[in-house]
């Protein structure tokens, strides 16, 4: 259930045009996957479904929702920031639930420069919390880590830290060479470093 609903919120994240340069938005389909999302992780009647990282992902699907539909948003959001709190409750160190709190108003923040500075501040604490994690386990599930340094590297590239932004992006494909969102970024600052 837990990976099934972490295929439909990626998904849902393609649809919004989150992880992807040049995709065509698509609302509609964003919101049938969290919403999908929502609903197999509400159907499995498996005790995983209350660990920190299945509340974590109601909470990013339930944001996803949200942004997708705007006559769900106040239900979805008030739900998003719930379940967010309870999986920080149930687990305060938990990179992929740190990941979903700093990220769930990404693209917004990201405008902002107050707000910005505070979301660079939390990823680098979540990268500190998936390096311990790399170290210390090899538990399951095991995702993030190469999105959280992706998310740091448009923080930074925002803050015109070039140097730092590709480094953090560089990260992100060595955990996930196939990360097309990462490679796209890196080639866009290479370009703008070379004056194309």
């Amino acid at each position: 259930a837990y990976w099934l609903s972490l295929a439909h919120s990626r998904l849902a994240q393609l649809a919004m045009g989150d992880t992807a340069v040049g995709v065509a938005r698509d609302e509609s389909a964003a919101a049938r996957h969290a919403r999908r999302c929502l609903d197999v992780l509400e159907q499995a009647a498996r005790p995983t479904v209350s660990t920190p990282d299945a509340l974590g992902l109601q909470a990013a699907c339930a944001a996803l929702l949200g942004r997708a539909s705007l006559l769900a948003a106040p239900l979805a959001n008030a739900r998003s920031a719930n379940q967010l709190r309870s999986a920080a409750l149930a687990d305060a160190r938990n990179p992929r639930v740190r990941l979903i709190a700093a990220t769930v108003n990404f693209e917004r923040d990201l405008l902002d420069p107050e707000a910005r500075e505070r979301v660079l501040l939390d990823l680098g604490q979540v990268v500190t919390l998936f390096e311990a994690e790399r170290r210390d386990s090899v538990a399951l599930p095991t995702w993030g880590a190469a999105e959280a340094y992706w998310y740091l590297g448009r923080v930074l590239a925002a803050n015109s830290d070039t140097i730092a932004a590709r480094a953090a992006l560089e990260q992100s494909l060595l955990l996930a060479p196939d990360f097309e969102a990462a490679k796209e970024l890196v080639a866009r600052l290479v370009g703008r470093g070379t004056g194309r």
